[in-house]
């Protein structure tokens, strides 16, 4: 979602690395207070966490934004999905609003999508942020500034060990995120409708209740080939499965992939198809197919079978089938077993965007995936390594403590601490190897002030494997 106009005012930018003693994992007992509000921002400008009764000032707040990037009433239907008490995690206390007391009126806000994500099968809390935006009257006063750092503190009481967002370019790095994961990459495909004599092996047909478990454990395998995934309750596939409104923003239409005997092999989830244009494009989200089932020999039927599931969306709406073959985007990811089956000769790249990411407090993210990290150094040139790894950013640093392969001590370090370092990262750039948008040899050469010893570079790659996959969101 996009933010009404980037303000250039000086901010105060969040402490990605703070300087404390190590410490164990934030457990529930520990969580920081809910941050008090309301906030007097001045000028008659007040903020605080919304409430359900707030609904309908917000959608006229809306439909006074021009940014959003989709139709108006789609964004509506999506914030009401997540003020109304159905969504499975987010509720109206998790939206910030800004009111003009003047006149009542609701002049900016965002809100938090409480989710669970995983890191190497370690679940952890990550609040995602959306639905930010402001009134164009009202920009380069700070109000975002204000809201993120209330949001951030409503993520922290949750005891969320990361915040994330798909925002617009440049405008969060000033509240100390980094674009460290991919977002929308992919591979496009030309889809012409199959030759008469085709014979098909594979066809599409929309989910019905008997497919739930199976798509489940479908993900679920699919999710064990890289390092983040997000991890749903039941209560949270029951949303994704038939809880969201077809008319919201974020609603995406199932497909089971099965065979002509009518055996599920697989599943795709698509963007809405806006069937009148021609030619047509239907963007993929997300397409797995079940453990044993050759990507060779189902994904090749693909692009034939979804051509006649759009001829049959536009003939139920009464447009004419398409003159010219049509395109499928499968934005699965830099890489995808999915693009092994697609042909050469109908595919090219098609390069996305990226996640923002913030961490802050690096050490506490490090400790509680910590088994993830040393599971990654067996098989390596840093397994059962003893010693330490220090990181330098320049600001403060951290030190890792190994023994025989494990990870015994992770320590925040001041400035002055810091020296001798093994490797140094400046700015976020740490976030993106983290993350595995970029190996070290990638950030090393487009920021000459990043280094590391042959000894730290063989660590960073064991522990902190690239991430080229899609992550699937929570919305």
């Amino acid at each position: 979602m996009r933010v009404a106009g980037a303000f250039h005012s000086v901010v105060r930018l969040g402490k990605l690395f703070p300087s404390s003693k190590p410490q164990k994992p934030m457990q529930q007992s520990n969580k920081p207070p809910l941050p008090a509000t309301p906030v007097d921002l001045g000028d008659g400008l007040r903020l605080r966490f919304a409430a359900p009764e707030d609904f309908d000032a917000l959608v006229d707040y809306i439909k006074r934004v021009p940014e959003y990037d989709s139709p108006v009433d789609s964004v509506v239907e999506w914030a009401h999905e997540l003020m109304s008490g159905r969504h499975p995690t987010t509720r109206a206390g998790d939206f910030t609003v800004v009111e003009d007391t003047r006149t009542g009126k609701i002049v900016s806000s965002l809100c938090l999508i409480p989710q669970t994500w995983s890191y190497g099968g370690i679940p952890f809390g990550c609040g995602r942020i959306e639905h930010v935006a402001t009134d164009p009257a009202y920009r380069r006063r700070g109000l975002v500034r204000a809201q993120m750092d209330l949001i951030h503190g409503l993520s922290a009481s949750k005891g969320d060990l990361m915040q994330s967002i798909t925002g617009i370019p440049w405008y969060y790095r000033q509240f100390g995120y980094a674009y460290a994961m991919d977002l929308y990459c992919g591979r496009r495909v030309r889809a012409p409708m199959p030759e008469p004599q085709h014979t098909p092996r594979y066809r599409v047909r929309p989910l019905r209740n008997s497919d739930h478990g199976f798509v489940r454990s479908v993900y679920e395998h699919a999710a064990q080939r890289q390092p983040f995934s997000v991890v749903r309750s039941d209560a949270h596939w029951e949303w994704e499965f038939s809880g969201r409104s077809p008319t919201s923003e974020v609603y995406r239409p199932w497909l089971i992939i099965e065979d002509m005997a009518q055996t599920p092999v697989g599943y795709l989830q698509h963007h809405p198809l806006a069937v009148k244009p021609d030619p047509w494009r239907l963007e993929v989200r997300q397409c797995a197919l079940a453990a044993g089932v050759s990507h060779l020999n189902v994904v090749p039927e693909l692009p034939p079978a979804l051509a006649l599931y759009v001829k049959a969306l536009r003939a139920a709406e009464g447009v004419a089938e398409s003159a010219q073959p049509g395109e499928i985007a499968f934005t699965l990811g830099r890489e995808n077993p999915v693009y092994a089956g697609l042909s050469d000769a109908l595919k090219s790249h098609s390069w996305g965007y990226a996640w923002y990411i913030r961490i802050p407090n690096l050490a506490a993210f490090l400790r509680h995936v910590r088994p993830a990290l040393e599971s990654h150094l067996r098989g390596t040139p840093a397994e059962g390594y003893t010693g330490t790894l220090t990181l330098d950013f320049f600001r403060g640093g951290l030190r890792l403590a190994f023994e025989e392969g494990r990870i015994v001590d992770v320590a925040t370090l001041s400035h002055s601490e810091v020296d001798p370092s093994d490797a140094a990262f400046p700015d976020l750039t740490f976030l993106e190897l983290l993350g595995g948008r970029r190996t070290y040899a990638q950030i090393k050469e487009s920021d000459p002030d990043c280094r590391a010893s042959d000894r730290a570079q063989a660590l960073l790659a064991a522990l902190f494997p690239p991430f080229t996959g899609n992550l699937w969101h929570s919305d």
